[in-house]
């Protein structure tokens, strides 16, 4: 008898056996977008958010963050909030801090 004929027929004399398989189908379903979505967020870069705070905070103050150890340099530029994101940027530290070219010492 072909696999076909047979998973059919099988399949027939146990309609509580399609109800189980369709639950599961789903449930695996589920659980492989839920690991896809898990590995995903994985990432060796990192982020560092601040506020400049003071009497007058301006919009589009330059900053700048440098990675002592390997030299790496990004700038950025603030809110009209005065503040600031550098994302995804090479994990290790230290970092410091540079606003309108005069170093800053940041509270971490």
């Amino acid at each position: 008898m072909p696999l076909n004929r047979w998973l059919t027929k099988s399949l027939y004399l146990c309609p509580q056996l399609i109800y189980y398989m369709k639950k599961a189908k789903i449930l695996l379903g589920l659980l492989f977008l839920g690991v896809g979505t898990i590995a995903y967020a994985q990432t060796t870069q990192a982020s560092i958010v601040g506020k400049i705070t003071g009497k007058n905070v301006q919009e589009k103050v330059k900053v700048a963050i440098v990675n002592e150890s390997t030299g790496f340099r990004t700038v950025t530029e603030t809110n009209s909030k005065g503040e600031y994101i550098f994302k995804e940027i090479p994990l290790g530290g230290p970092y410091t801090v540079i606003v309108n070219d005069e170093k800053r010492k940041a509270t971490m």
